[in-house]
């Protein structure tokens, strides 16, 4: 399987596992993200929809942020979804719930900042407190 690895140093880099192997370091990934099965992880738990409403939509704006971290991203750019036209709905359903569960576990959370009104928003994640990895294709 290939897996994109973004390192809290800041490097991204794409990794290739066996199944044996990654089921063998899985659970020490601090957050793992698997769109196909729409899936987070952090370490060897799978966050269900009691903590996180929709793992589907904080996966594809997990990844926006990802391939743009540092910079300003304006809600019309994010995956459609009612969480990228509400920046409300953003905050309580998305950001929220995961550095809860990711504080709960880790100690850690994630910068995001979001700025301007209710439905033209500005989104940014300032950088990595921890190392994400990301499901590209599984074999």
């Amino acid at each position: 399987m290939f897996i994109k690895h973004h390192s809290s140093a800041g490097f991204v880099h794409t990794d290739i596992y066996t199944l044996e192997r990654f089921e063998n370091e899985k659970g020490n990934i601090s957050l793992l993200l698997d769109p196909q099965n729409h899936e987070i992880w952090i370490r060897k738990m799978r966050l269900d929809s009691k903590a996180i409403p929709s793992s589907s939509a904080t996966i594809q704006i997990l990844k926006t942020l990802l391939d743009n971290l540092g910079k300003e991203i304006k809600n019309s750019k994010l995956p459609k979804s009612s969480y990228s036209q509400d920046r409300n709905e953003l905050q309580s359903k998305i950001i929220s719930p995961l550095n809860k569960q990711l504080k709960k576990t880790l100690n850690k959370e994630l910068p995001v900042h979001i700025h301007g009104s209710i439905d033209e928003f500005t989104i940014i994640l300032k950088g990595l407190p921890l190392s994400i990895h990301v499901i590209e294709k599984a074999l």
